[in-house]
C-alpha cells in the first residue's frame, strides 16, 4: 500500500514538473522597442529581454520568442497561443483579467524639441498651437483633451526615429515637439550624434507608467510568474537591472 501510494505521488509530481517544463511563449514586436526590446539581426536583447532571460535562467525556465505586432500579440495572449508580452497595466482595459510581472522599469513620456527653439513645453497653457509629433497607433491619455480641442495638433509618424528627425527641420513660427519616453530618446541619441547635439528634453513628464510583462491568467502561468517575480525582485535588489539599463543606454 505504501509503495503504491509513494509511486502515485511520484508519478503526480513528475507530471506536475513536466507540465511546467515547456517553453514560456513570449511575444515581441518585430521591430522591437529599443532600448526595452532590441532586435539586432534576430539577436534579441534590451532592458526587458535581458531581465527576463536572467530571471528565467535562475528559475530553470526556458523562453521561446515570437515576433508579433501589437494587435497580434494581444489577440494571441487572449486566445492562449502565447503566455506573455510587454505591456503596462495602465495601457490595458481591464488589467485585472491578466497576471503581471514585477515592474521592471518606468516609462516617462517627455517633450523633445530642437534646442535652437524656445522651450515652450513645460505647461499646457504654453503648448497652445504646438505641433506634436506622435507615434502612429499610440495613445496619449494626458494630451487627449488638448488634441481633441485642437489646442495642439497631432502629427503621426511610423517610428520614433522619424519623429525626432522631423524636429531637425526648423520652420519659422512653428512650435514643434515630439512626445516620447526618455529612455527611448536617450537610446536614439546615443547612436546619432546629430540628434544628440540638436535636441533637448523638457523637464516636464507628460505621463509616467511602469513597464511589466502582461501574462496569461492560468494556473500554469500563476506558478511561473510567481517564480519569475521572486527573481526579478532579487535582480532589482542587487542592482543588476540598473546595470542592464545603463549598458543599453550607453550602447555598450
Amino acid at each position: 500500500m505504501f509503495f503504491r501510494f509513494s509511486f502515485s505521488c511520484l508519478l503526480w509530481l513528475t507530471c506536475f514538473q513536466l507540465s511546467f517544463a515547456s517553453d514560456i511563449k513570449v511575444a515581441v514586436p518585430p521591430s522591437g522597442y529599443p532600448p526595452y526590446i532590441i532586435v539586432d539581426n534576430n539577436n534579441l536583447h534590451g532592458i526587458l529581454i535581458e531581465t527576463l532571460q536572467k530571471a528565467a535562467k535562475s528559475s530553470s525556465l526556458e523562453l521561446e520568442f515570437f515576433y508579433l505586432s501589437e494587435q497580434e500579440s494581444q489577440s494571441q495572449l487572449d486566445s492562449k497561443q502565447i503566455d506573455m508580452r510587454m505591456e503596462s497595466p495602465g495601457w490595458v482595459d481591464n488589467p485585472e483579467r491578466y497576471l503581471w510581472s514585477e515592474p521592471i522599469t518606468s516609462i516617462k513620456d517627455m517633450f523633445v524639441f530642437n534646442r535652437n527653439t524656445p522651450n515652450e513645453f513645460e505647461s499646457d497653457d504654453a503648448l497652445f498651437g504646438a505641433v506634436i509629433n506622435t507615434h502612429s497607433g499610440y495613445g496619449y491619455p494626458t494630451l487627449n483633451k488638448l488634441f481633441e480641442s485642437r489646442k495642439i495638433i497631432r502629427n503621426d509618424f511610423e517610428t520614433e526615429k522619424a519623429m525626432l528627425l522631423d524636429l531637425l527641420n526648423e520652420q519659422n513660427g512653428v512650435k514643434k515637439a515630439a512626445v516620447m519616453d526618455q529612455y527611448v530618446v536617450k537610446y536614439l541619441m546615443s547612436r546619432d550624434s546629430i540628434l544628440k547635439e540638436s535636441l533637448s528634453l523638457s523637464r516636464r513628464h507628460i505621463d509616467y507608467k511602469y513597464l511589466h510583462f502582461q501574462v496569461l491568467k492560468s494556473r500554469k502561468m500563476h506558478h511561473i510568474i510567481t517564480r519569475l517575480n521572486l527573481e526579478i525582485k532579487k535582480l532589482k535588489k542587487i542592482g543588476v537591472i540598473d546595470k542592464i539599463i545603463k549598458r543599453n543606454l550607453s550602447g555598450m
